[in-house]
């Protein structure tokens, strides 16, 4: 078989393997958290602005940035108001970048180590799921994998379209979720980093930056003409709710915790009801939502400045649980936690064998994708050993997982909020599975 049909036949049933889980398994597509993006989508269609809310004066948003909402609304308008559509689209997007992450490592290394990571991004359940839901992630991969793709032909090239579309492409994964952002800084200081002993160094990093412009500044224009305030961001970043989470250890485990230990502690519970209220759910003014943010954000410090030994520590123990058993134990194709993996409850293992078999099956799942991740962090931990000495070769690629690192180290997250990253594991895994004479 010729080397562009290999390619297209890994796509293509890596295409299908996608397809398989939009149309054949029960994964979560439209919950209330989700729908805020769909609203925003057919408030732009029908005239009303960027708002999240489904129900008149549909008041402007501003926690969110709009590029997923624009996604959206692009296709409904083509297509019409159809969910499916939008998830086959997705899917096209996520294996695209599949192809995007070949071509990077076959600028690197021999045509078997591109080809192994061909099929690790491809046959990946972590990512591929995600283009099920009217969420981010997926975009958010694309955008990040794109990225990635065009820093690694700035190395070699003297086109300044190059870093103009390096600046869009950083900005948009930026504006689709809001973490992301922080990379047009690290981009950006990775390009003078690379660029600083060549040619119109200068140049390179302005049009850098213009490209990030031309997409910030309507944004920026748009909440100031609202707002009379600079946001170039957001309005109430969530970025205390965040880094307080990551204070109460085991307490975000599962909801029936969260919900016992808030009743405990009222004066908690107040302060962390206002702030979905009025970020999430309420018609609020601006600096109710900042207001609240900060106050959380302030709960914070105070329980890391008494406790960072303890903080620490906790937050060191729970780093498997953000990078190997979320994405098995809360996202198995159906959200249930009936049984929880690494919690085996063996009297309700076999009550559910005998009556709700389905159960256990789902468990079987979540122990088939937690082995799954296993497999790729360890394959990613050999492949950054292998490549140590040239580790700056690929700077590019490790500063997202180092990045990462850091911050969840101090912050509670959702599954979701990795998986932009995967692209990054990815490429390390297809280097650690292959002899080291390959990677020459």
């Amino acid at each position: 078989m010729s080397f562009r049909k290999k390619i297209m036949v890994i796509l293509l049933i890596g295409f299908l393997f996608r397809l398989f889980i939009i149309f054949c398994l029960p994964v979560r597509t439209f919950e209330a958290s989700i729908k805020r993006y769909h609203f925003g989508a057919i408030n732009m269609l029908e005239g009303r602005g960027y708002s999240h809310f489904n129900s008149p004066p549909y008041p402007p948003s501003f926690y969110k940035p709009p590029v997923y909402s624009i996604f959206l609304a692009i296709i409904y308008k083509i297509f019409g108001v159809n969910l499916n559509t939008v998830r086959i689209i997705q899917a096209l997007l996520d294996t695209v970048g599949c192809l995007l992450l070949f071509f990077i490592l076959r600028s690197y290394f021999k045509e078997k180590v591109a080809f192994i990571g061909l099929g690790l991004a491809a046959f990946c359940p972590i990512t591929a799921v995600y283009a099920n839901l009217l969420n981010p992630e997926s975009l958010t991969v694309f955008f990040m994998i794109l990225s990635l793709w065009l820093l690694s032909k700035s190395n070699r090239s003297k086109n300044l379209w190059l870093f103009f579309a390096i600046g869009i492409s950083t900005i948009l994964m930026g504006y689709c979720r809001l973490e992301f952002f922080s990379f047009v800084f690290i981009f950006g200081g990775y390009l003078v980093f690379t660029q600083i002993e060549k040619e119109k160094v200068l140049k390179k990093i302005a049009v850098y930056s213009l490209g990030v412009m031309v997409v910030m500044i309507p944004w920026i224009v748009r909440n100031y003409y609202m707002t009379g305030k600079f946001i170039p961001l957001s309005a109430g970043k969530a970025v205390g709710i965040h880094l307080f989470s990551g204070t109460l250890g085991d307490v975000v485990n599962d909801s029936a915790s969260l919900i016992k230990y808030l009743d405990e502690n009222p004066e908690i519970k107040y302060v962390y009801d206002k702030w979905y209220e009025m970020t999430l759910h309420r018609r609020s003014g601006i600096e109710d939502q900042v207001k609240y943010d900060k106050i959380l954000f302030d709960m914070a410090v105070d329980v890391i400045r008494e406790h960072p030994f303890k903080y620490a520590l906790m937050r060191i123990k729970r780093m498997p649980r953000v990078w190997v058993n979320l994405h098995a134990d809360e996202f198995a194709f159906i959200n249930t936690k009936n049984l929880r993996l690494l919690h085996p409850d063996f009297p309700k293992i076999i009550y559910y064998t005998k009556n709700e078999p389905k159960e256990v099956l789902i468990l079987g799942t979540k122990y088939l994708l937690f082995a799954i991740n296993i497999f790729y962090i360890l394959a990613a931990l050999r492949g950054i050993w292998l490549v140590r000495r040239r580790l700056l070769t690929f700077g590019f690629i490790f500063l997202p997982l180092l990045y990462a690192q850091i911050l969840y180290m101090f912050i509670a997250v959702d599954a979701n909020y990795t998986v932009p990253y995967w692209p990054c594991i990815i490429f390390f895994s297809a280097i650690g599975l292959v002899p080291a004479r390959l990677i020459d």
